[in-house]
């Protein structure tokens, strides 16, 4: 329906579990899915996906498309709110495939970003139907008076905000792209096949190497290796190191590192054999 009513707001108690008051109707139109509220200067704006209900003539003319991130802007977090339009279109117009949209709008570094899902890889893949979403980030516009235009989304995302630190610790999970490598639910990075592999983009080595510390999850029965290596996955690529895993959980490799490297680089890690690796810290 144009108007669901199923739209609620109520403020959370100090203990984030309760609430405080009777939760206050929103009247979204087109109401679906996905909603939120962010506070941008003084103003709220409440998101969310549109349904799926057929539109008529007269709907496609003054309403709001199937399936996009719609708003809706309010000087009070509980509202009233007003209907604005919409700001994000669905995946499908930007990249072919369509499906629901789920969306988060958030601040890093000064700058808006939106977050959403597109089903690109099932189309990559070939499926016809299967639901196969995958997470894209890109720039979030905002007009001066405080509107939001129709966002841009390519393939590419958004731009490295900066280089990368690797003398820390590390979460395994933490990279730019992956290739047949899987995500546990515990943030682990495990090889889907051998050769499977992880890379960190921008990787600031300007201190140098001498070491690398890695944490996995031990495996008495079978061991695996994973093989560092800088700028590129193939012939042209610098091999740093390769480590053997096993039994310990934690494996520290001393690394003679070519002065001639220090800077910027792309880092890959390249898993073999049972691994799991957890988190990873280079030292200088």
């Amino acid at each position: 329906p144009v108007h669901p009513r199923s739209g609620r707001c109520v403020q959370l108690g100090d203990d984030l579990i309760s609430i405080v008051g009777i939760p206050t109707e929103i009247d979204a139109p087109w109401l679906f899915e996905d909603s939120g509220i962010n506070k941008i200067g003084n103003k709220y704006y409440y998101t969310y996906c549109s349904n799926w209900t057929e539109r008529t003539a007269e709907d496609k003319a003054n309403g709001l498309p199937i399936a996009v991130i719609a708003y809706m802007t309010s000087d009070s977090p509980l509202g009233p709110y007003k209907a604005q339009g919409y700001t994000l279109e669905n995946p499908g117009t930007y990249f072919g495939p369509w499906g629901n949209n789920h969306h988060w709008i958030f601040e890093f570094k000064g700058k808006y970003y939106i977050a959403y899902h597109a089903q690109t890889t099932e189309k990559l893949c070939g499926f016809a139907e299967g639901g196969y979403r995958s997470i894209f980030i890109s720039d979030f516009t905002i007009n001066k008076d405080g509107s939001f235009p129709i966002q841009k989304a390519t393939m590419e995302g958004v731009s490295q905000v900066q280089n990368f630190n690797p003398y820390q610790k590390i979460p395994a999970a933490t990279f730019c792209s992956a290739i047949n490598v899987a995500v546990s639910s515990n943030q682990t990075i495990k090889p889907v096949s051998d050769g499977g592999y992880i890379c960190i983009k921008n990787v600031d080595l300007s201190k140098g190497i001498s070491s690398i510390l890695l944490t996995t999850v031990p495996d008495k029965k079978t061991s695996g290796k994973i093989q560092l290596r800088l700028d590129n996955f193939g012939g042209s690529g610098k091999d740093i190191c390769t480590i053997e895993t096993g039994n310990s959980a934690e494996i520290k490799k001393e690394i003679k590192f070519d002065k001639n490297l220090k800077g910027i680089h792309n880092l890959y890690f390249i898993l073999s054999g049972n691994i799991e690796l957890k988190d990873w810290e280079i030292f200088n």
